[in-house]
């Protein structure tokens, strides 16, 4: 009630704004801000480049604030970011608000990392990062769905669906980082629903954890310089930038992909987006056993259905291409890994600046 849902509604709003424009580009976008080109390739891949440049930052600033203010600010920005984006007149203005929407998301995800290491120990902490997983697949799997309800409003009060779309889906995101200001504690101490005793049991299990020290607790310089020369967080981001490509390409344009299929409509067969809410629900059994060793094997299956999409033009039957989208679909969660490497870190800035470098996509334990 305190913790876990507010932090998947976070979650899972912020996937949504994210990823809205693709079900846009189909109720109109192009037409209405008269993209050509590339243009629309162009505003879609901005928003990571400011993505990825605060993740770092955010990370390091959250140290410095208190959790609730700072996970306030930033989702109460980009709430009004999102929902301004329905009201763009030109390509110029849709590739600001995409600009500043990707600096303001990027620090969520590596901050409620930050966060909920605060409450749960390296175990407990991998279970709950696969339900931030989940909210994203919910995210995914409602997202077309509400997307298609909305954009039937197209041409009420003479703006058209896409601009409903952006509009209806931001407002909430703006009243959610109103009331995470007080919903959110920022640690234990100051966390009105535990009693004295819940304190002192969870500084109890986590001073059991291995490798916990108070200093750990504190900023240093030099385990964020620490953190940047480790060749192991390096190595992991590459390992994740191969993941990402593929989780936020089909996550962008699955709209497009399944509009391209032809006769599978939102409102016809069974919908695909309903296998991305599967994919996240796959996440849960798997975060609990975070050390399990078949990492590789997952990755093999996800270049495995990654070729899978360039056969999609050679598919002749309708069906043998459902089926297609629904098996790379199922692959695109998070992988596991991570686990092995965080457990031996015991100063939180490294993690923090693992975290942000990894694309805000690593699991398993930290800390």
């Amino acid at each position: 009630m305190w913790i876990v849902p507010p932090v998947m509604l976070l979650y899972l709003l912020s996937f949504l704004d994210r990823v809205n424009i693709g079900n846009a580009r189909l109720f109109g976008l192009e037409e209405d801000l008269g993209l050509h080109g590339d243009q629309y390739q162009i505003a879609v891949s901005l928003l990571f480049v400011t993505y990825i440049l605060s993740e770092l930052p955010s990370n390091l600033v959250i140290k410095h604030f208190k959790p609730s203010r700072w996970l306030a600010f930033i989702t109460t920005g980009w709430g009004i970011v999102a929902t301004l984006t329905g009201i763009v007149q030109n390509y110029s203005g849709l590739i600001a608000c995409r600009i500043i929407l990707g600096a303001l998301e990027g620090g969520l995800f590596p901050g409620l990392t930050i966060y909920l290491t605060m409450f749960y120990t390296k175990r407990e902490y991998a279970l709950r990062i696969g339900y931030l997983f989940v909210s994203a697949a919910i995210a995914g799997s409602m997202g077309g769905l509400l997307a298609y309800g909305i954009g039937q409003m197209d041409g009420v009060s003479g703006m058209r669906g896409w601009r409903w779309i952006m509009i209806i889906e931001g407002i909430p995101t703006f009243i959610l980082g109103i009331a995470v200001w007080f919903w959110l504690a920022d640690d234990p101490d100051s966390a009105r629903y535990l009693t004295t005793q819940e304190r002192d049991l969870i500084d109890a299990r986590m001073r059991r954890q291995i490798g916990y020290t108070k200093s750990s607790e504190q900023m240093h310089k030099s385990d964020v310089y620490k953190g940047l020369k480790d060749w192991k967080i390096w190595l992991f981001c590459i390992g994740q930038f191969g993941g990402d490509v593929i989780l936020y390409g089909y996550s962008t344009f699955l709209p497009t992909i399944i509009k391209g299929l032809g006769s599978w409509s939102t409102h016809g067969s069974p919908s695909p987006y309903n296998s991305l809410l599967c994919s996240g629900c796959r996440e849960l059994p798997r975060r609990g056993i975070p050390l399990r060793p078949h990492t590789a094997s997952r990755r093999l299956c996800r270049a495995l259905r990654s070729d899978l999409h360039s056969r999609l033009r050679d598919s002749r039957q309708q069906c043998q291409r459902q089926c297609q989208v629904l098996w790379m679909l199922l692959g695109c969660d998070g992988l596991i890994r991570g686990g092995w490497y965080s457990i031996g870190l015991a100063s939180q800035q490294q993690p923090a600046v693992r975290e942000a470098y990894c694309g805000h996509r690593v699991a398993a334990h930290h800390r």
